[in-house]
């Protein structure tokens, strides 16, 4: 086993898949017998036939600025090579093409991928396949100049908030090192930048203890 990538699967249900090459993703998609990972430890699974996904989950890193809990990021894998990046790229690519999916997507994941030096280059890479972008981040590291550049490849930016508390913050982990938390100012300057140049804007939250009670409305 040298990755993962989630498999969206419609109705909530989300599964993912183990492979054992970098490259190889076509069989666990199609096949009825996958393996799968819960809370770390490999299971194997038979599901049903349904429609064949269209949303994969591509995880580039396990870096994060970050450090929350109940995170389930450890594939031990630092940084994706590029160009491992790239050969899995391609082979999403065919399998949409092959499934005749017009509407497939790839949903860029880390740990932060906003950490991965080669980000934009991934970014470019897929947008010139005419496959759909969205990416999965805690926001830290957004600005307004690079979300800019985004502007027309990336379809959707998913931002992870679980409180504005800077306090259930820190019990979380959502802060780095030095307990910097990602302050509301940031995050709503973020949103209009996303907005402004017609990306769709995602919120994340993971309820808990931590933030149960906490209105972020």
């Amino acid at each position: 086993m040298v990755g993962s990538f989630f498999i969206f699967l419609g109705f909530g249900q989300k599964m993912e898949v183990l492979f054992r090459s970098k490259t190889d993703i076509s069989c666990p998609v199609i096949t009825r017998i996958i393996v799968v990972q819960c809370n770390h430890k490999t299971l194997l699974g038979e599901f049903l036939p349904m429609k064949k996904p269209n949303i994969i989950n591509f995880h580039i890193t396990d870096a994060c600025n970050y450090s929350c809990r109940y995170c389930f990021a450890d594939f031990k894998m630092k940084d994706l090579p590029f160009g491992d990046a790239k050969k899995v790229i391609d082979s999403i690519d065919t399998y949409f093409r092959k499934n005749e999916i017009e509407n497939g997507r790839i949903n860029i994941a880390g740990g932060e991928p906003l950490m991965y030096r080669r980000l934009d280059d991934i970014i470019d890479y897929i947008a010139e396949k005419n496959i759909k972008i969205s990416i999965i981040t805690n926001g830290a590291l957004l600005t307004e100049e690079r979300i800019a550049t985004w502007s027309g490849k990336v379809a959707m930016i998913g931002i992870s908030i679980d409180a504005i508390n800077a306090d259930a913050d820190i019990h979380i982990g959502r802060c780095d090192a030095l307990k910097n938390t990602n302050d509301l100012e940031h995050l709503i300057r973020m949103a209009k930048a996303i907005h402004k140049v017609g990306i769709k804007l995602k919120i994340n939250t993971v309820v808990s203890k931590a933030n149960l009670e906490e209105d972020m409305l």
